[in-house]
């Protein structure tokens, strides 16, 4: 699926949550999708904030909920009391082992 199409999808899915579509919730979207890192909601507020993106901590966690609900990225829970998150597009099922010693997520695909 394409960027267009993707967007696309999400604002249907905020229509149909009744959510409007903002600015600050586009920036999330793009910013959750991007990268095939693994982080956590600290490291997505601080690169939001580097690009001089203004968003509540609520909308943030609110907009993470629903793309993870609809398959547009992954919530995991790696023991550590912070939750990561990782984009889901172009990204097939791969499992995860964590360094008990560094906290180093690496991929099993």
């Amino acid at each position: 699926m394409k960027n267009k199409e993707l967007l696309d999808k999400f604002k249907k899915i905020l229509k149909v949550e009744n959510l409007k579509v903002t600015p600050q919730r586009l920036f999330i979207f793009k910013e959750a999708v991007k990268d095939k890192g693994h982080r956590d909601i600290e490291q997505i507020m601080s690169d939001l904030t580097k690009s001089n993106i203004k968003v509540s901590r609520a909308t943030l966690y609110r907009t993470l909920d629903i793309l993870n609900s609809n398959g547009f990225i992954r919530k995991m829970n790696i023991g550590d009391g912070a939750d990561r998150y990782e984009t889901r597009i172009d990204s097939p099922h791969h499992d995860h082992m964590i360094c008990i010693e560094t906290g180093k997520i690496i991929e099993f695909t």
